[in-house]
């Protein structure tokens, strides 16, 4: 085992900037290890399938041979051996989960970004409740089965989802009065536009961002 897997897990950096999160996560997973920087016993990742989103749980004594799974919008969680917890965001993407012979490698990639939530940036901050609370809002307008509305979710392109939460977030944070505009408004205001005009150079803003209704609503 390389000294790369001991550590745990592992972040990518992101193909954009540092602060627009991380272009894929690796997780490994094995029995207590002492000498590892993150000793990972299990990870929870959401999943989607033809019923829903559920919650995978992997253990480091997982028996199956490759997996793939796609992974849902949501948290998942890296617990170590003595309890110690990473969280992380994702936009929806794929899991692959292999068995090694001495380990369990989880990986996870998406054309979105991913966030470490136990080291947020100012984007995430803002980005993943604004997120978070509009599928709330959205869901409480659902009036077909909660499997349906999770489902359409889970289908939602992880880019259109991304780029839909910046342009929510960018309204929220420029709607705030002045009044309530200090240093960390600012500071949230201008993580989001730096973020923004970061997709924009690189051509990856539509002329017209979607909303998470139209994504969900209208799928």
């Amino acid at each position: 085992m390389s000294q790369f897997e001991r550590f745990g897990y592992y972040f990518h950096p992101s193909t954009y900037a540092a602060h627009l999160g991380h272009a894929a996560v690796d997780v490994f997973l094995a029995p207590s290890e002492d000498d590892w920087y993150f000793p990972t016993q299990s990870a929870i990742f959401p999943v989607a399938d033809d019923q829903g989103i559920h919650r995978l749980y992997v253990s480091h004594s997982w028996t199956f041979s490759q997996r793939n799974h796609r992974l849902a919008p949501g948290i998942f969680f890296l617990v170590a051996q003595d309890g110690d917890l990473i969280e992380g965001f994702s936009f929806g993407g794929d899991l692959t989960i292999n068995s090694e012979d001495d380990h369990i490698s989880c990986l996870l990639n998406s054309a979105a970004p991913f966030f470490d939530l136990s080291n947020p940036t100012r984007l995430a901050a803002i980005l993943i409740p604004e997120f978070e609370a509009q599928l709330a809002r959205l869901r409480a307008e659902w009036t077909d089965i909660d499997a349906e509305y999770d489902r359409r979710v889970a289908a939602a392109d992880p880019v259109s989802l991304f780029v839909a939460s910046l342009d929510l977030s960018n309204a929220y944070t420029h709607r705030l009065p002045a009044s309530v505009s200090d240093d960390s408004v600012l500071d949230e205001q201008h993580a989001v536009n730096h973020a923004v005009h970061i997709l924009k150079s690189a051509g990856d803003w539509p002329e017209k961002p979607p909303t998470l209704r139209q994504l969900i609503f209208d799928n």
